[in-house]
């Protein structure tokens, strides 16, 4: 099947082909064709998710949450095992960002209530390749989603399927850096120790980064 043979967004299907161009061996090796089109799943008609792989919880990224900006804002659609939109404001979310260990990038985190109205949800993303006072495309992320009060933890197994583009990256004052872009998946994310899978249609985003919190 061809991207083509589907019924997409353009938009979907040019970011397809600007992921395939820049990593060619995704066309080149069979076994990743079923997992381009899954990604697609959100807005393109049905596809089936790869399967799930182990992923530790130890893996999971964490930072302590410390308000968020005005202006911050954080929108994407869930689909699977947590489904709902999620339109996110400074005045209902916390966000929160910092270096990440050993100098490797920073990691933003984001909650709010949670699409189907039971407690709160976490967005994590870490960013190896994110540098201070810098914007860039393509940037390798890991996410990890996270229901509050459940126990219940999902994550990009490595950091070579979700990328995020970051617009905005420069000094806001006090309250540390403003950042903002957005965060794509091209597969879905999986249950930490569970069998279940979850689509993160692209998630736009406006945060803070703290570059000197530890």
């Amino acid at each position: 099947m061809l991207y083509s043979d589907l019924n997409c967004d353009h938009a979907e299907v040019d970011r397809l082909h600007r992921i395939t161009g820049k990593y060619p061996f995704l066309r080149r090796i069979g076994r990743f064709q079923p997992i381009l089109l899954a990604s697609l799943a959100s807005g393109c008609g049905a596809a089936s998710a790869p399967e799930p792989e182990s992923v530790s919880p130890e893996s999971v990224e964490e930072v302590v949450v410390a308000g968020c900006v005005d202006g911050g804002r954080l929108e994407t659609t869930l689909y699977g095992a947590v489904e709902g939109d999620i339109k996110w404001r400074s005045s209902d979310m916390a966000c929160e960002g910092m270096p990440r260990p050993d100098g490797e990038g920073a990691r933003l985190r984001f909650s709010g209530p949670h699409p189907a109205g039971t407690g709160q949800l976490v967005l994590i993303a870490a960013i190896p390749d994110l540098e201070r006072d810098s914007d860039g495309s393509e940037l390798p992320t890991r996410l990890t989603v996270i229901e509050e009060g459940q126990g219940r933890f999902f994550t990009s197994p490595d950091f070579d399927i979700c990328w995020a583009d970051i617009q905005q990256n420069e000094a806001a004052g006090e309250h540390g850096d403003s950042v903002a872009g957005r965060i794509y998946c091209i597969t879905p994310i999986n249950e930490v120790n569970g069998s279940a899978t979850m689509s993160v249609s692209d998630i736009v985003f406006a945060g803070r980064i703290d570059w000197s919190a530890s």
